[in-house]
């Protein structure tokens, strides 16, 4: 069965989303490294925006560009914008943290398989229902603590879009993933290990 074609190509996707998830979760830390240095940045930021020429910027500005800068900012008051860069900026730092531990547990558990030979183990199978659900977690809950600070618990508006589409997937995975190990344990008495698995 270790010499099939189909697991020869799982192993070979799996050493590819090990990569893939250990930069992701590289960049996600930087993410969080730069929005940190942000937050620090904006006093400064503010004193520069108390300068600019308000006038000149609004003459360059169409109508739709006017609305969409006034709704997001509010109005041109040098505190509104720098409030509103401070929120988006701590907004960015809990997204990327958030993300970056699902990343790393992503890592983690192709690790894992690649040190198991085969993702079909019981262990294997349950460790990816907790990524699942982790990763399902990270979505409602930085959806909801983005919405809180950037709009208020008043206006709180829970946008997940396709956020949840990877822990649905990893959870999916897992069921599939147990089916196989089960069948495996039929067809080879010892299992093999995944961790100290027997």
């Amino acid at each position: 069965m270790n010499d099939s074609k189909s697991l020869n190509t799982i192993m070979t996707l799996t050493k590819i989303a090990k990569v893939l998830s250990m930069i992701v979760f590289v960049f996600l830390i930087i993410g969080v490294v730069f929005s940190a240095i942000g937050c620090i940045m904006v006093p400064t930021l503010k004193n520069v925006i108390a300068n600019v020429d308000w006038d000149e910027v609004t003459r360059n500005l169409d109508v739709s560009d006017m609305a969409a800068f006034k709704e997001v900012f509010g109005s041109f008051d040098p505190v509104n914008i720098s409030s509103w860069l401070t929120k988006a900026l701590i907004c960015a730092i809990v997204v990327c943290a958030a993300q970056a531990v699902v990343a790393f547990m992503a890592y983690r558990y192709f690790k894992r398989v690649i040190e198991a030979g085969t993702p079909f183990t019981f262990k294997g199978a349950d460790e990816l229902k907790v990524l699942g659900i982790v990763s399902l977690c990270v979505a409602l809950g930085t959806s909801i603590v983005s919405s809180i600070i950037m709009s208020g618990a008043e206006n709180l508006n829970i946008s997940l879009g396709g956020n949840l589409a990877p822990g649905i997937a990893f959870l999916v995975v897992s069921v599939i993933f147990r089916h196989g190990a089960e069948l495996r344990e039929r067809v080879e008495a010892p299992a093999l290990p995944f961790g100290g698995e027997q």
